[in-house]
């Protein structure tokens, strides 16, 4: 062996060593804020957010030997941010810092100066700034979209894919499980009936003493379902929750779905399978999808192919959900799920005395004995009140005798719910004797249209209770399409599922109560059949807000429609100056955006400050949607990548600089006054994170400055000493809606 190739394999021997052995990239502590693949918004956190004490300037250390290949800031994302290329041929992504180290601050400083503009993105080659493991190459800060300071830290392939780093040697202690909280079951296909409801059921789960997870009881499922679990995970030391490492899905012992965070891809980053999107728009919290339709595209945690729709034979079967941390700490529920259809029931009182009713619930059909019946009582109002967990009183096979007090149900709805010896949901039946029926025309009726995996439902619901007769109709051109409804609570009425299809060319949605007389309720929509690889106009029906699909928008079959807001709107800090309209439906993601239009009154032509808006159900504020007025048309343009609330708000508000340094009038020492800082308020509209609604000068010099959008604030470290004397530093900022503010601070030096 010549002395180059001992040389080539020592180096190689050591940088295989170094490879398998990285440090951790700060001092500044081994906590971490957020993990690997949690859910932000629409995408994966593609790295680790690592505490620094809420303080800036902690040393940022080469994880590994290798070379800066690229060095970026900007006002937005990771702000400043290096990346180190590893010997290992691994890339390590350091965002959010306060500044580089010596070399690579000069650098960025004469790259900054030479582009007039604070905005680089600057790639290197592997001889021009080499480091070894354990150099400082910058230090922690709280730059670009950063709502606190911290390092965010990323590992990546050598195609540039995010990889986790808990699994590739930055390691941390925990000892802690993770949490199973609730357990959803979602119906996938029409036909579908989990515990005698065509909706999704969520239920909570139970752990015992040995930290073992279970089902609150027997569930009972008919047709092909979908299984979601809402789970968290903790490290001691903590109150963060994390994202898990990895869940799988068995059904009798056979693996049907498995998600694995240990790598992520850019080009793949929605959370849309991953994620039970109806769930989280619902605001019943974060679950994690154990399943996968055959319209959308793979989940990047997807693993084996396996899609965990289930559809499983007629009798009782074992569903076991195991769940792991980094760490490998496995937390697992299990339970019974049993296949069988539903069934239909009849309630007769057979005796009364003073203290209490004697009842009668049999089936209609030849099923099973009931096993046992859950009561529930209700006012004319609607709200349930009490729950009863009734005992069987005979023998009988056909009949199922029980006893209820007369003071829990006077002047009371009740609805029973039995369950048979396979395990199977009779639908619910009501009782509602000694009740007062409301007149038809003194009740309230409303719609909702829900959408689930296998179909759309119509729910309607009424104010107070009457036992007229509901139907449900669907009009249209040439259009009468009656649809059955099932009471499931005293003033509660849902239909089967719905293909989308059958909303094609309706105008009008009818509801009917019959007594003696008949009233007729009218709905008017305009609901538009979207598919994909088809665009899709939809209109509201004051023909004033209207949304184009692309080919593109939609994962698969569903029917658009735009409604007038149903509750009240949340407050404005602008002039509202059209209708609130609710973009339907709004709990199904889309998979690309939507265009959307709102006209406004022409009396607004020549307005400025106008914007499409729309409500963050998360943040509970009015946001600015990139918004293009059309004047000719009197309408506002722009894309949504999600079905919201919508509205035009006017702001003529300009943002408020709150205060700088330096002050004005103020007189300093020219040694102190090397770092310029301006901050804002702006209270609607936004601020866009640009250098062209963003600036200083000093003197009439523009200075290269920084922005940190969450703090509202522009700073800029001065490249020499100011001369004595009178200096004058103008701010100017312009936000979103067009409205600008200028100061002008006057100030000296000695």
């Amino acid at each position: 062996m010549n002395k180059i190739q001992y040389f080539t394999s020592i180096t190689f021997a050591l940088n295989l060593i170094l490879a398998q052995n990285p440090i951790w990239p700060t001092n500044a502590s081994r906590m971490v804020s957020s993990n690997f693949g949690e859910f932000r918004e629409d995408h994966f956190h593609m790295g680790i957010d690592i505490k620094t004490g809420e303080t800036e300037g902690h040393p940022v250390f080469a994880v590994e030997s290798g070379y800066i290949s690229r060095m970026v800031t900007n006002y937005s994302g990771y702000g400043k941010a290096l990346y180190l290329t590893t010997t290992s041929n691994h890339i390590a992504v350091f965002g959010h810092l306060n500044r580089f180290s010596p070399i690579l601050e000069e650098v960025l400083r004469n790259n900054q100066i030479s582009n007039q503009s604070y905005f680089v993105n600057e790639y290197f080659s592997d001889f021009e700034f080499p480091v070894k493991q354990g150099d400082v190459i910058g230090y922690t800060g709280n730059s670009g979209g950063s709502f606190g300071p911290h390092l965010h830290f990323e590992y990546r392939d050598k195609s540039d894919q995010p990889l986790n780093p808990f699994r590739y040697g930055f390691e941390i202690p925990d000892r802690f499980s993770p949490m199973l909280k609730q357990i959803a079951i979602t119906p996938i296909e029409k036909g579908t009936i989990i515990n005698g409801s065509t909706l999704s059921q969520v239920f909570p789960l139970f752990r015992d003493r040995s930290g073992f997870f279970h089902f609150p009881d027997t569930i009972n499922c008919w047709g092909t379902i979908g299984i979601s679990v809402q789970l968290e995970d903790q490290i001691q030391g903590s109150s963060h929750k994390y994202q898990i490492y990895k869940v799988e899905l068995w059904v009798d012992k056979n693996l049907y779905y498995q998600s694995l965070y240990d790598t992520l891809n850019f080009n793949k980053s929605s959370i849309n399978q991953a994620l039970q999107y109806k769930l989280f728009r619902s605001n019943s919290g974060e679950f994690h999808q154990l399943y996968h339709l055959d319209s959308y595209p793979n989940s990047p945690v997807q693993t084996q192919n396996l899609n965990g729709i289930l559809s499983l034979d007629r009798g009782s079967h074992t569903v076991e959900i195991k769940v792991w941390d980094t760490a490998e700490n496995l937390s697992t529920t299990k339970g019974i799920i049993v296949i069988y259809p539903p069934f239909s029931v009849n309630i007769r009182e057979i005796n009364r005395s003073d203290h209490e009713i004697n009842f009668s619930l049999s089936h209609l059909s030849k099923t099973s004995p009931l096993s046992s019946v859950t009561c529930y009582s209700y006012t004319p109002f609607g709200f349930r009140e009490s729950k009863f967990e009734i005992k069987k009183e005979n023998q009988d096979e056909h009949e199922f005798l029980f006893t209820l007090p007369l003071n829990k149900i006077k002047n009371r709805i009740l609805q029973c719910i039995g369950v048979n010896e396979k395990g199977a949901f009779a639908y619910p039946v009501h009782w509602t004797v000694g009740v007062k029926s409301q007149d038809i025309f003194n009740v309230d009726v409303h719609y909702t249209l829900s959408h689930t995996e296998a179909g759309l439902n119509v729910q309607i619901e009424t104010n107070l209770f009457t036992d007229a007769s509901l139907s449900v109709q669907l009009l249209g051109n040439k259009l009468y399409s009656p649809i059955w409804v099932n009471q499931i609570q005293p003033t509660v009425y849902l239909s089967d599922v719905l293909s989308p299809g059958i909303f094609k060319d309706v105008q009008t949605l009818e509801v009917v109560l019959q007594e003696k007389i008949e009233r007729k309720i009218h709905f008017d929509f305009l609901p538009k059949l979207a598919i994909p690889n088809a665009s899709v106009l939809v209109t509201s029906v004051d023909k004033l807000c209207t949304i184009q699909t692309t080919k593109s928008s939609v994962y698969d079959s569903t029917i658009l429609w735009i409604d007038f807001a149903k509750e009240p709107i949340p407050s404005i800090n602008g002039i509202q100056l059209s209708k609130a309209y609710q973009l339907n439906p709004f709990d199904i993601p889309l998979h690309d955006t939507i265009h959307i239009e709102i006209q406004y009154d022409r009396h607004y032509n020549q307005e400025i400050g106008l914007g499409l808006y729309y409500f963050d159900l998360n943040e509970k504020l009015w946001t600015y949607i990139p918004t293009r007025n059309n004047w000719n048309e009197n309408c506002l343009t722009g894309y949504l990548s999600s079905l919201e609330l919508v509205t035009i708000i006017q702001d003529n508000d300009p943002p408020e600089i709150i205060n700088s340094f330096p002050a004005h009038g103020g007189h300093y020492d020219k040694k102190d006054v090397m770092n310029i800082t301006a901050s804002f308020r702006e209270n609607l509209a936004g601020i866009e994170p640009d250098e062209q609604f963003l600036k200083m000068f000093i003197d009439s010099t523009k200075l290269i400055s920084a922005y940190q959008p969450v703090k509202k604030q522009l700073s800029s470290k001065l490249g020499s000493l100011l001369s004595e004397g009178e200096h004058e530093l103008l701010i100017s900022v312009e936000d979103r809606a067009g409205n600008q503010t200028k100061k002008t601070i006057k100030f000296s030096v000695y």
